[in-house]
């Protein structure tokens, strides 16, 4: 398994392993292999009231490009089920972080992987958003991770974890999301 993070601001102290992307024409898979979706995100939020998706995407580059480009609500292309060798991407989608006397926000992720053989490991932890928040909207964190399984035995159902600590409103969350890495 090859692990690489995007944290902005700070970084974690993990080994970070440069992947190269791989997209769904690259690798061949057929559609009825991976078990594709999109995400659809309201644009305006309730006020003061916090929720977050946890989203996996083997796009990445297709997820940044609608993420920054939807001028309406964003149809996010996301993924339950992927080809060994294939690339993830973790993402959380959020609103309604708690802001400090200077109008900031100030949120933790710590990401983490349970395994088709049922261990839990880290895979990186650090700034979700530290700064001030879009009013009623959802934000894009800006912590993710990439990952890649390419060993055999790495086959199987995976749960993805997302902590998150609102260090503002003294809250955390905790998001899962399953994955399954076929063969």
């Amino acid at each position: 398994m090859r692990v690489k993070n995007a944290f902005t601001g700070l970084l974690a102290a993990a080994v970070l392993v440069c992947l190269t992307h791989s997209t769904q024409a690259a690798s061949g898979v057929s559609d009825s292999t991976r078990s594709n979706g999109h995400e659809k995100l309201p644009v305006e939020a309730a006020k003061d009231s916090f929720d977050a998706k946890f989203v996996l995407t083997l796009g990445q580059e297709a997820f940044l490009r609608e993420w920054n480009q939807s001028t309406t609500t964003p149809r996010l292309p996301t993924v339950s089920a992927v080809k060994l060798g294939d690339t993830v991407s973790t993402f959380v989608v959020f609103k309604g972080c708690r802001v400090s006397n200077s109008g900031k926000c100030d949120l933790r992720v710590t990401y983490g992987l349970t395994g088709s053989n049922a261990k839990y490991q880290e895979l990186g932890a650090g700034y979700l958003w530290l700064s001030e928040p879009l009013a009623g909207k959802y934000m894009l964190g800006s912590a993710s991770v990439e990952i890649q399984f390419t060993e055999p035995e790495e086959a199987g159902d995976h749960i993805f974890h997302a902590r998150i600590v609102d260090r503002v409103a003294g809250t955390s969350y905790e998001l899962k999301t399953p994955l399954q890495v076929v063969p």
